[in-house]
């Protein structure tokens, strides 16, 4: 699964298992990273002092795929799209930024051994059935427009800790209001932990209760159950 904020190195990673057909990649369009950056100091003497206090962020390379083309700029494209608040709100990405680096590709001769192609045209279609029966896309938006509303508005927020507390809890509120106006219902798989983790648990209780809150966000997340819907028409089909 991937989403708009899906950079670097998930972008590399989704991207290559896409192209050697190893994967189904589902969601959005990827961020669209693929420079790779170092930190370097710019007064070294001051550095070995550890008195400097002045950086540069200096691009030192890019990706290239199995195509020999850059993800720069472009993003990766999913296999199967799914419809997300994503498509309908302000969402930044590589080629949003001043001055990036134009995609471009290479010449290179590289023997690969591809697998053949994963039929996809009819876990497609079962796929685009399903969201369009739930109307995923006008829900969606409708949330979208809530939060874009919401943080277009805002009142002033006074930059201390509680106030900025308060701002983010009434943003959660108006926004499960709208979620409760709007909702995208779905039965969802059972989520639990693996043994191992809940050996971890035992011997560290303060991660109790951030592990329930998480099960319980996952178990509302409807773009990752239709993952797993994908990947069982997958492991079904002939």
């Amino acid at each position: 699964m991937v989403n708009s904020y899906s950079a670097s190195a998930s972008e590399l990673l989704a991207g290559t298992l896409q192209q050697y057909n190893r994967a189904i990649i589902v969601g959005n369009r990827t961020y669209g990273k693929a420079t790779m950056q170092v930190f370097l100091p710019i007064d070294t003497a001051a550095e070995r002092r550890n008195t400097n206090n002045y950086y540069v962020n200096v691009t030192m390379g890019k990706f290239y795929m199995v195509n020999k083309k850059t993800h720069q700029a472009y993003g990766i494209q999913p296999d199967i799209y799914l419809p997300s608040m994503h498509d309908y709100m302000r969402v930044e990405s590589e080629s949003t930024s001043l001055y990036y680096l134009k995609p471009d590709s290479i010449v290179k001769t590289v023997e690969l051994t591809i697998p053949s192609k994963l039929d996809l045209g009819k876990i497609k279609q079962q796929s685009e059935a399903r969201v369009k029966s739930g109307d995923w896309a006008m829900k969606f938006k409708t949330l979208a427009d809530s939060l874009n509303y919401y943080q277009c508005n805002p009142k002033p927020v006074v930059l201390n800790q509680l106030s900025i507390f308060a701002w983010e809890d009434a943003k959660d509120k108006f926004l499960k209001a709208q979620e409760l106006k709007n909702p995208v219902v779905f039965t969802a798989y059972p989520i639990s932990n693996t043994s191992l983790y809940n050996r971890f648990l035992k011997e560290h209780e303060m991660y109790t209760k951030p592990n329930e809150f998480k099960k319980a966000e996952l178990r509302k997340d409807i773009r990752l159950y239709e993952a797993l819907n994908i990947l069982s028409d997958y492991i079904r089909q002939p």
